[in-house]
Formats: C-alpha cells, structure tokens, sequence
C-alpha cells in the first residue's frame, strides 16, 4: 500500500518518518511512504521564544492543514509538538514506543571545569528549571533552531552547553563530547512519534492500530489528553475550617494543586491581599495564577525538600505560617518550621482514598505509566504489582518524592 505523508522538513524529522516507515513494514511488509516536506510557522520564526509554546500548532499549523485538505493520508510529528487539542477534523492514529523521554546537557567540556556563571541554552521553562536545579548559577539562553544549529553553539563557544532531547541525539546518530542526563521535569510525550489522520480516515486509523502505544496516567489530571487518563485517587474534601485565614497568618504554602484549588475557592482577594503565598511548584503556581493571585515565591524543585531549601534563603523573623493540605501531606516542612521555632498552623483540606476501577487498562498497549505523587504508586502497586516487574512498561516518576517512593515499591515487590 501507498501511503502519503507530509512532516517537516528538518533532518530530525525525515530521521523519525523513516523509523516509522520501517515500523509499519514490520506490521504490513507492502507499505510504502511517498513523502512530502514542509518548511512550518514554527521553521520560519527563529525569533519568537518557545517558553509559551507548549501545546499550540507552531510547528504543526501548515502540515495540518495540508492533512485537512487530502493531499496527504497521514501526518508525523515528534508527539511533544502536537498541538492540545488537536484541530478538528484530525485524530490522532498512533503513539509509538518511547525510545527515551530524558533531556541532555549536552557539554564541550566535563561539568567540573565549567566556569561560574556558565551560559546553557535552553528552549523550554520545564528546561530551565531542570539546569536551575543542577547548576543554580547557570545563566540559562534561549534558544532556537535545529539540532545541528543548537550544536554548533557549543562548538563556537557561544554557549558552554545546551539541553537537546536524548531521543534527537539518537534518532540523529550524534556523538556528543560530554553529556549530563535531566531525568525530572520530563516532558510526558518526549521520545515518541505521533501519526496523525483525518477523523473520517477510518482505514489509516485501523492500519495503524497495531503500532499504537498508550501512556497510562494514574493521577487525577493528565498533563496531556494524548495520554490514558487512569485515576487511581479520589480527592474527598474535608469541612473547611473555620476562620480558614487568620489575622496572623503571613506567608502561605500551598504543596499541590488540590490544595490551591480547594484553599482558594474559600478565599476572597480581601483575606489574602497581605499574605505572602509560596506555590511547591510550576503545576501549584499555575492554579493560583488562574485564581488572579500573585506567586511570591516557587522553589527550584518541587517538593518539600526544595520548598525548605527555599525558605532558608529568606528573611523569616516575625513570621507566621499557614499550610493547605491533603491529610496524608509528609510533614518535612512542618519540621523545619518546629526547628527554626516559626509558628505554623495545618489545615487538612481533603483526603486522598484509593479506588479501583470496575473496568482495566488496556495492558496490551501500554508501554509507559505516570505516576504523579507517592499516592498514585501506593494505589497502584496494592491493585496492580504486576507493572512493576513487568520489564516491558516504562514506570516514570513524576519529582524526587515519587521516585523514592517508586524505588521503595519495586523493591517490596521485588523481595516478595
């Protein structure tokens, strides 16, 4: 069969036509490409920053369209640049297998000799979080162009590293001098290839089926709708406490977004106007911002530890705390406050309870699974310890706290 595609033209993108165009001839040895490429928005703007990109049709604007009007059957892209949702009239066909979802610091020089202040090019906020959090004095760069461009930077010694995805490295067959794994704040669809049809294409759909691969998501809000949404938690909410915000209260800490949600559907502009409010993290911070309230503060890594790390370079004197939070919160930050003899108080805003679904996922196609707090890898090695010896399933923190927690699970059931 005779398949037209269309995809960009960058060498990274005819590298992942070409690998799905031999995975397809493992399934149907008679398939063939006959390729168009496209020069997209996102090709042509080398200017516009990437950091406000996430999930719109920059790179996809021009081959969607080109999909739309029939002159092609399929369309594919690196996953990550898919816009969310996608226009309408497009389906999404097929995810392949994730060959890798970490980021690289990719380095001229080993990371000991590198110079204070070191300039490291960057094209995403979840990027420049994961340098902040290796090197705090970095000077983070953003940047734009292909792999081969970002390359040439550190060659030129106009950068002294960049953060390049390993699957481009890989997919690209690059050799670089020294690189750094990121393996936190990983992007959810990094790593895979997305095959995109029109909606009423229901032969492409079905003869793609057989390479599709589900991302399982075991938390309560996937961070994309490509992704199989498998809630394992329900969030009960707990009566509201009452006065809620007290005179005395002047910083708040809010560690997840349940808590921001619940804590400021309660609150008005009035009673915050003169408090402080620190988010744990990015995810935290976004909900506030969309309540219309300012973030004063977020750490370089989004849990406890990194909220605490963040407190001890602040001025505290005459401070009292408030802390929103689940019922099952670890209590790292109430610690700390004991210890520097700060006054807090904890409202217990809701409860985290497990529950098994009537129906199961789709394990046949399922080649990664999210877990987004400790919760969700409790839940989830009590209903399912299977996946967690099963060495075909990719098992993906998402922070340090559910690493830890993840290692710690693998281990019982390991030992069983």
């Amino acid at each position: 069969m005779s398949i037209s595609v269309v995809a960009r033209g960058s060498p990274l993108s005819r590298a992942q036509v070409s690998e799905v165009q031999e995975m397809l001839k493992t399934i149907h040895p008679d398939s063939h490409f006959v390729c168009s490429y496209l020069d997209t928005t996102g090709d042509k703007d080398q200017h516009s920053s990437l950091m406000e990109m996430e999930k719109t049709n920059f790179f996809t604007k021009e081959i969607d369209e080109y999909l739309l009007s029939g002159k092609a059957r399929i369309a594919i892209h690196s996953a990550k640049d898919l816009p969310d949702p996608l226009p309408k009239g497009l389906s999404l066909v097929a995810l392949t297998r994730n060959i890798s979802n970490r980021d690289i610091l990719v380095l001229k020089a080993p990371l000991e000799t590198l110079k204070p202040c070191a300039r490291i090019g960057t094209s995403s906020m979840r990027r420049h979080v994961s340098i902040k959090s290796l090197l705090p004095d970095a000077e983070c760069i953003d940047i734009r162009g292909t792999i081969e461009k970002r390359m040439k930077m550190i060659e030129t010694g106009s950068l002294d590293g960049v953060v390049i995805a390993e699957a481009a490295l890989l997919r690209l067959g690059l050799k670089v001098p020294y690189q750094i794994a990121l393996e936190e704040n990983l992007s959810p669809l990094q790593g895979r290839l997305a095959v995109v049809a029109r909606e009423d294409d229901l032969e492409m759909a079905a003869f793609f089926a057989p390479m599709h691969k589900e991302i399982l998501y075991l938390g309560s809000t996937p961070p994309s709708s490509f992704m199989y949404h498998y809630p394992l938690l329900t969030i009960k909410k707990r009566p509201v406490h009452n006065p809620l915000v007290e005179q005395c209260h002047s910083h708040i800490i809010l560690t997840s977004k349940h808590a921001a949600e619940i804590f400021l559907s309660h609150c008005t502009k009035e009673m915050l106007a003169q408090k402080t409010i620190y988010a744990i993290g990015p995810t935290t911070a976004k909900v506030i911002l969309e309540k219309g309230y300012i973030v004063h503060g977020i750490p370089d890594i989004a849990c406890q530890e990194g909220m605490i790390a963040f407190l001890e370079t602040l001025a505290l004197e005459g401070s009292h705390f408030l802390l929103p939070r689940s019922s099952i919160a670890r209590e790292c930050i109430d610690t700390y406050l004991t210890e520097r003899n700060i006054p807090f108080c904890v409202r217990a805003l809701y409860d985290t309870i497990a529950e098994k679904k009537a129906h199961s996922p789709p394990w046949n196609h399922i080649d990664e699974i999210y877990f987004s707090s400790p919760s969700t890898v409790d839940a989830c090695s009590r209903f399912f310890p299977d996946v967690f010896t099963n060495k075909e399933i990719r098992l993906t923190p998402i922070g340090p706290v559910t690493k830890k927690a993840l290692e710690q699970s693998r281990n019982t059931i390991y030992e069983k």
